[in-house]
């Protein structure tokens, strides 16, 4: 986690402590920011620091920051790097015994700390989650879905979550002992994330709490066909660097291994490479043959027709879950 070009517009008191830090990384979002930091500074608990680091913004951000007149919050400006990167250097800077983030055109509920702040009273907690209400919007019509924490599988030592910032919270010293965000996994950060948070739960017999309410909000852009290859590209990239970086994980899962095969391999087929999609759509048959719908994506990516159908033209919002 390194920091470059840094500057604090409130300095933080050496003596200050925090029961929560509160980051949100933000890059040109000035439009948006405001309800964002509303949403936290109105939680009905306290006891918490609102940290902002600015990734280089070259609209208005600052002066829309510096216009909400709180103590509680903290601005930092850096050169872009990436969102990953604005969040390790949120931690960094945290006065915070927990840190928890918030993407700056989310919400949270009012009670979203508090609830965070009862399970870390429960003993031996590494980790709480919390459910998530998805607002996907067309600028016309939207549509709500509610995401509770689930069991993850064996993938991720048989804990429950989900993979959305907001969504969870954990200790500072814990996220800084397993190397915080990783920017070369964007936009799959979080679930990199927990490759490395989980294991090292289950290393200090710490347990992940769960919250089955939907305290955060994410609003999800609706699809955008001219970015179909922009985002396919970010998310391949994304799964192959994951699938290098744990390799001996997949080695010893290979269930999961197929799993994130299987994904590459359709991010592969929007790019319209269809040699490597064949490529890991293979993959995943080798290590679940019994999937059905393997062999049908196999068979698709040989039929220029159906395969343009399919991976360009519609756009299956599953297809891309690793879950």
């Amino acid at each position: 986690m390194q920091l470059s070009n840094v500057n604090d517009r409130v300095e933080f008191a050496k003596d200050q402590v925090f029961l929560f830090s509160v980051i949100i990384p933000t890059f040109n979002r000035a439009h948006l920011i405001t309800k964002a930091i509303e949403c936290v500074l109105n939680q009905t608990f306290s006891d918490f620091e609102l940290i902002i680091v600015d990734d280089g913004s070259s609209d208005n951000t600052r002066e829309v920051i510096e216009q909400i007149r709180d103590c509680r919050i903290h601005y930092i400006s850096q050169q872009n790097q990436g969102w990953a990167n604005a969040r390790n250097t949120g931690v960094q800077r945290a006065r915070g015994q927990y840190v928890t983030f918030l993407d700056s055109d989310d919400e949270v509920t009012s009670d979203w700390l508090e609830k965070f702040s009862q399970e870390f009273k429960k003993p031996n907690v590494g980790i709480a989650w919390c459910g998530a209400k998805v607002i996907t919007s067309d600028g016309k019509h939207e549509k709500l879905t509610i995401l509770l924490p689930k069991s993850l599988g064996v993938r991720m030592e048989d804990q429950n979550g989900a993979f959305l910032a907001g969504t969870y919270a954990l200790p500072r010293e814990i996220l800084l002992a397993v190397g915080g965000h990783d920017q070369k996994s964007i936009p799959m950060d979080n679930t990199e994330l927990m490759f490395r948070l989980f294991p090292y739960c289950a290393e200090f017999h710490l347990h992940v709490a769960t919250i089955p309410q939907p305290l955060f909000i994410y609003h999800k852009r609706s699809y955008d066909p001219s970015r179909i290859k922009i985002e396919s590209l970010r998310f391949f990239k994304g799964i192959e660097y994951i699938l290098g970086k744990h390799s001996k994980y997949f080695q010893t899962h290979p269930d999961i291994y197929a799993i994130f095969c299987k994904v590459a391999g359709v991010h592969a087929a929007r790019l319209q490479n269809y040699s490597t999609a064949r490529s890991y759509f293979l993959r995943a048959l080798r290590y679940k043959p019994f999937n059905l719908k393997n062999y049908l994506r196999l068979s698709t990516s040989f039929i220029p027709s159906v395969r343009e159908w399919v991976w360009i033209k519609r756009y299956d919002q599953q297809v891309s879950s690793i879950d």
